[in-house]
């Protein structure tokens, strides 16, 4: 009976980090986010948005493309200060779908940026796939809406 014991220990001793290396269900969630995230057109990147950290967790840029000839405006709200700035000469109707899809935004969103290239979100993936999937198709809609509407400073 000793020598049972011993080798179940040893073949629990080999086995724990196996076991360990297991994927937890929060990063399971994560990688069916982001790969949710790819197969919606999504880039996902971790970099530093300019805004404060979060305290806890990463914070991680889901970027859309506006089409190579179709330049969107300037953007920039933060919930930090809870302001939004946008380019000047913006239509009405950009306005209020930027500002619904603000109203739209999770908890955890810190940022939505966009520029000539892109329309990006900075939060931390808190959320599960059927909301993400509502958030990337406002995301997409105002995308479609404001591509090609970059607005251009004449200062010469």
């Amino acid at each position: 009976m000793t020598v049972f014991w011993i080798i179940a220990g040893l073949v629990f001793v080999a086995l724990a980090p196996v076991i360990s290396l297991r994927p937890s269900l929060r990063q399971r969630r994560i990688v069916a986010l982001r790969t949710r995230a790819r197969e919606l057109g999504f880039r996902v990147e971790v970099n530093p948005p300019g805004v404060a950290r979060p305290e806890h967790g990463d914070l991680l840029a889901y970027r859309l493309h506006y089409p190579k000839a179709s330049a969107g405006p300037e953007i920039r709200w933060t919930r930090e200060t809870q302001t939004c700035e946008m380019e000047k000469g913006m239509d009405a109707d950009d306005q209020q779908a930027v500002h619904a899809l603000i109203e739209s935004l999770p908890e955890d969103a810190l940022a939505l940026t966009s520029g000539t290239a892109t329309l990006t979100l900075w939060w931390q993936e808190r959320l599960g796939l059927p909301e993400f999937d509502q958030l990337a198709e406002g995301m997409d809609a105002l995308r479609h809406q404001l591509a090609g509407k970059r607005r251009r400073n004449i200062r010469e």
